[in-house]
Parts: structure tokens; sequence; C-alpha cells
């Protein structure tokens, strides 16, 4: 996968009988600091007295799938899911579409060529065309366990990390288990997540954030809704000043 190259040198490739070379553009809100390519690749400058050079990110797979990577601004690090960043570097999104879909479903291909644009509708009729989601459980292509394991997970006492070292996976994969976001099938378990009582600092961070909503859902144990309801002004009005405009 080219997100594997770390050298500075532009790649190439042909695909459909067109050959692409490498782009690049300015990340939002991150200007003079980082860049992507049309390839999927994350450049960082070298910023004076820092002791690095211009140099190409390394990424890493988060729990879904999807390659991340971490972005400094001001001393504080912010986590983005690639395939995001480059879709809205490259992409047009008149429509406002909410959602980035991998139109052959590897998710570890973020070149713009393999990138659209969808609604969450859309999204779902895609990954049922292509067999993303027509398998459950250990079946799945994208499981990393098997139905025992997940069944044991669900089972087994004590904190989720120590769970999770036990069988490993990471503790939100032992979260998702036992608060019924994932192999629902075999436990059975219905997901019940109530947001816990947020303070004012952390209404605040969230509200300032440039995190996607997924990141700052699990930073702070609460539903990615109300997340986007701090950021709208549905809640927490007034505390965040922002008046909540519905659409009409």
């Amino acid at each position: 996968m080219f997100y594997r190259n770390l050298f500075l040198k532009n790649l190439e490739c042909d695909y459909n009988s067109i050959h692409y070379i490498e782009k690049w553009d300015d990340i939002a809100e991150f200007e003079g600091l980082y860049q992507c390519s049309t390839f999927g690749r994350i450049k960082s400058f070298g910023r004076n007295g820092n002791g690095y050079q211009d140099r190409i990110l390394k990424q890493r797979i988060d729990r879904y799938g999807y390659l991340t990577v971490g972005l400094v601004k001001k001393q504080v690090k912010y986590y983005f899911t690639v395939h995001r960043i480059i879709a809205k570097t490259f992409l047009l999104n008149s429509e406002d579409k909410p959602q980035v879909n991998h139109k052959k479903g590897i998710k570890t291909d973020n070149r713009v060529i393999e990138l659209e644009w969808v609604t969450s509708s859309e999204d779902a009729l895609h990954a049922h065309k292509i067999g993303l989601k027509s398998q459950v459980g250990e079946k799945n292509a994208y499981s990393v366990i098997t139905n025992d394991i997940a069944i044991k997970i669900f089972n087994s006492k004590g904190t989720h990390i120590k769970i999770g070292e036990k069988f490993g996976v990471s503790r939100h994969v032992v979260q998702n288990i036992k608060t019924g976001n994932a192999w629902v099938f075999l436990t059975g378990k219905k997901h019940s997540r109530k947001d816990k009582k947020l303070t004012k600092p952390q209404i605040i961070c969230i509200l300032e954030s440039l995190e996607e909503k997924r990141y700052l859902s699990e930073k702070y144990n609460i539903d990615e809704s109300t997340v986007r309801y701090i950021k709208n002004g549905r809640r927490y009005s007034k505390i965040t000043g922002i008046i909540y405009k519905k659409n009409k």
C-alpha cells in the first residue's frame, strides 16, 4: 500500500489505463504544518527548533480498520482518519454528504481516485453490494477475533484493559462487546449507553476540538450525537453560547 512508503519522492501509478502522479495540498486548519497527497500520504514540514526535516508520517490502523494520523498544532495533538482528510482536501462535496466511502471497500487505500462522498444510506447500500456487511462475526473479513473468543470476552470479569491484554485486543473491542455495540448476535446484549455528565471544561474542549466526532465520543464516553449537539448548539448552549438553528 502507498501509505507505507515513507520516501519524500512523489509516487506514480497506473489505474484504468490512466497514469497518475502524486500531488500535494495543504490540510485545512494545518496550513504550513502538514500536507496530504492524492495517494493518501501525509507530509509534515520541518519546523525551526524541533529537530525534524520534512517527512512522511507513519499511519496506524484504528479499531475500525481505518488509517489514522496524529497532527500537532500549538503543542496539541489531534487524531484524524486519513480518508476524511484526503476527501476534504481534494473532493468537492457540494451536496454536503456526511460520509466518505472507499469504492472497493479497501479501507487502507486512501488514494483520491478510490474515495467518494456519500450519504449514510448510500454507504450502507454500497457495503452490502460489495459484501462488507453480508457476513457477521468471525466470517466477516474485518473480524480480528473468533466467535468463541468474543463469548469468552463477554463472560470475562475484570477491567477492560486487563481482559484486552488477556485476549490480545484493545480495550475498545472489549468495551464494544460488553456494552452490546458488537457481536450482539452472540451475546444478546443490547446497547443502551447513557452519556455521563460533562463538566464545563469538557464541553468547551469538545466544542473547540478539531478531532472527529468518533474520537471525541470515545475520549469522553459519550454518543457521537452528543458531540454533534454540542457543536451545533442543540445542547449546552448556555455554556457554549451557540444558538441552535433548526433546518427548515
